[in-house]
């Protein structure tokens, strides 16, 4: 068997388990990264919006886990652990921002990604360490490449540019952030509306 219909048959089992399971597995860390690797993968903390305001405790008391972020294409996949048998949730990236911000503490370093209207989605902690002090650096890089990338062929598409060439690992990596984008978090309600609502945030 060629290695194009080895990985054919690959992608094909993977769909079906993926279908078959309603999305618990049949998209490992493997599979999505197919022949040509991910884009970015490693471990940092992720929180579902931004809660940074003083009725919050720190990001480091948030109940958000560890988890392992991989980028393929113009999709983020969220899993549990690198071993997990699907993500949790995936996030589309085109028409969003990506924003480093400073280092803190020395060792710790946010990235925020956000909407076209600047509402931050998702904040990302990383923990730098001598061996991966450019994580963060390197993850808002691909982020930003792949923002572009999205954007771009979403406009390919307007314009009737059905022909594209994409890898068998890009166009399932696409099909499974279509179904896995509805596993997201639900958005926690902003601090404003908090700070609105708790008495213990007033002024007085």
């Amino acid at each position: 068997m060629s290695n194009f219909s080895h990985r054919e048959s690959i992608f094909s089992r993977a769909r079906q388990s993926f279908r078959r399971s309603s999305g618990a597995r049949g998209a490992n860390v493997e599979t999505l990264q197919g022949l040509t690797g991910a884009d970015f993968e490693g471990y940092c903390r992720v929180t579902r919006g931004n809660r940074s305001s003083r009725c919050f405790a720190s990001i480091d008391s948030e109940p958000n886990k560890k988890r392992y972020v991989l980028i393929k294409g113009p999709n983020l996949f969220v899993f549990a652990k690198a071993t997990s048998p699907a993500p949790k949730y995936a996030i589309e990236l085109a028409h969003k921002k990506a924003t480093l911000h400073p280092v803190v503490g020395m060792h710790k370093q946010i990235v925020t990604i956000e909407s076209g209207l600047g509402d931050v989605d998702y904040k990302f902690l990383f923990y730098l360490q001598e061996d991966n002090a450019d994580i963060a650096k390197n993850f808002v890089k691909v982020l930003r490449e792949q923002i572009a990338s999205g954007e771009t062929n979403e406009m390919k598409e307007k314009l009737g540019h059905r022909c594209m060439q994409h890898s068998k690992s890009i166009k399932f990596a696409t099909a499974i952030a279509v179904k896995k984008k509805k596993d997201q978090p639900d958005v926690p309600i902003s601090a404003t509306e908090i700070m609105a609502n708790d008495p213990s945030c007033m002024a007085y």
